[in-house]
């Protein structure tokens, strides 16, 4: 598990897109002071970066922060998901969020053949069968591992099916849950007491810098009008304001912490998080 505090902070980081983790682990340092971890994508939007296990292992070791490699089930069978585990094990990771993976038409290598032979619910349950010292056919490992399983979660979808989504992911054995981005407090707390008590949820924040691209976010999730209006007269200063706010609104309702997408802008997150003391 993370070391988790009265009020939780991750941060994504991008991945190489070559062999040179160097930008990496800058990044991984400069943020260190702010947060608890941060998060390596695999592959995100199906285009090709370095390796999230082993990235998220060269943090750890390398700029001593705790670190949550994502791993998709698009790309890997059950056998080689498996072994990416053992590795990273051995490397020293310790937790893992478990993701479905984007299209592959999405990317840049839309010729790929993705994989999908389990979802990210049966990954989590894959996990618990290698802590259990079992692997995925059930015989026997050497050792147990010692992972933590991380799952995804929407707070804006259909009340219904998310609440199912997260219930199944919760007793499939997801010990930590981080959402996708809100826009509103009321949200997350509305998210909250709909599925009620359970493994802590970090809830995604994203600073936006125009109202085209609040716009753009709107296709999937919600946008408060008034944001809307204060993005259009006020640009990325306004998105930031927004944001530095919310933060300290989620911190004063008690939540348990958050998971921010930096969206390249690193130097942001000082201003971001004045509210809240870490």
């Amino acid at each position: 598990m993370l070391p988790l505090t009265r009020f939780t902070v991750t941060v994504e980081l991008e991945t190489p897109r070559g062999p040179d983790p160097s930008s990496l682990l800058a990044s991984a340092k400069r943020v260190a002071p702010l947060v608890q971890a941060v998060n390596l994508p695999d592959n995100p939007m199906a285009k090709l970066r370095m390796s999230s296990l082993l990235a998220a292992a060269l943090v750890e070791s390398r700029a001593g922060l705790p670190a949550i490699a994502h791993l998709t089930c698009r790309d890997r069978n059950s056998l080689a998901l498996q072994a990416e585990l053992l590795g990273a094990h051995a490397l020293g990771l310790r937790r893992v969020l478990c993701l479905q993976g984007d299209p592959v038409e999405r990317g840049d290598h839309p010729m790929a053949k993705p994989v999908f032979e389990i979802g990210s619910d049966a990954l989590i349950q894959l996990i618990g069968h290698l802590n259990q010292s079992r692997n995925w056919s059930g015989k026997p490992l050497e050792a147990a591992t010692h992972f933590t399983a991380v799952a995804a979660c929407n707070p804006y979808g259909d009340p219904e099916h998310e609440r199912r989504r997260y219930l199944e992911k919760r007793e499939a054995g997801a010990e930590l849950f981080q959402a996708q981005p809100v826009f509103a407090a009321e949200d997350a707390l509305r998210y909250r007491d709909l599925v009620g008590e359970g493994p802590p949820i970090l809830f995604g924040v994203l600073p936006l810098r125009s109202r085209q691209a609040a716009e753009r976010m709107r296709s999937w999730t919600k946008v408060p009008e008034v944001l809307l209006h204060l993005l259009e007269r006020g640009g990325a200063q306004a998105g930031r304001d927004w944001t530095a706010q919310l933060i300290g609104d989620l911190w004063r309702a008690g939540l348990p912490g958050i998971h921010l997408y930096p969206m390249g802008h690193l130097e942001e997150l000082p201003a971001l998080l004045q509210e809240i003391s870490l």
